[in-house]
């Protein structure tokens, strides 16, 4: 019995070390092929109008965020899409990025988009971030420790205030982890909705009821 509570355990380990790999692979992929079209205006608006200009525009009609709201995006990566696009809808938008070349990179091409005084990137943990001073925050999908960054924001989020985090679906739960589901939590208003390449996005309103 000890011996195949140990293989158990092994095996157990093995799979959790595999998609480690895995997302960890995926991640890196992803980077590169971010800072490649960080320096290219033509294939940053070709990147995003490809992958992110629909999704934030769907993430955005779960919000009821009016132009003049302070958003926040964690792990706005080189190629800050998400960033640009909401600033250009009038909100005043701020990303972060635990890595500073990512961050240099971002901030050089907000400046070549003429974004330079919309918006910003800053070089932070994800985990030391607090919504308290932002009307949404929004998360990646490629963002580690996810589940933690999201609990920290719903202690310091205000009434009224929206997370919006992007989860793996479909073919994407092979490399990606899922969060808990927010829907158990009262005080928490939650809407979704799919997105293409195995995405779905998922919108968490503080309503302001106590637990």
């Amino acid at each position: 019995m000890i011996y195949k509570e140990n293989i158990g355990t092994i095996q157990a380990g093995s799979k959790a070390n595999d998609s480690c790999f895995t997302f960890n692979l995926l991640s890196r992929a992803v980077k590169l092929i971010e800072c490649s079209l960080a320096w290219s205006l033509r294939l940053f608006f070709m990147y995003g109008e490809l992958f992110y200009a629909k999704m934030v525009e769907k993430e955005l009609q779960m919000t009821d965020l009016k132009p003049g709201a302070k958003v926040l995006h964690i792990g706005a990566g080189s190629v800050p899409y998400t960033v640009f696009y909401l600033s250009k809808k009038g909100f005043l938008a701020k990303g972060i990025d635990h890595d500073p070349r990512t961050v240099s990179a971002a901030n050089r091409l907000l400046c070549s988009l003429g974004a330079c005084g919309e918006a910003e990137i800053e070089t932070m943990e994800g985990l030391h971030s607090e919504a308290g001073d932002y009307d949404a925050v929004w998360i990646s999908l490629h963002v580690q420790d996810k589940q933690h960054i999201i609990d920290r924001l719903k202690q310091t989020m205000g009434q009224d205030c929206f997370i919006v985090y992007r989860e793996p679906r479909a073919w994407m739960n092979l490399f990606y982890k899922k969060t808990e589901n927010p829907c158990q939590n009262k005080g928490f208003l939650t809407k979704s909705c799919k997105n293409k390449l195995g995405k779905q996005s998922i919108a968490i309103q503080n309503i302001g009821v106590k637990t």
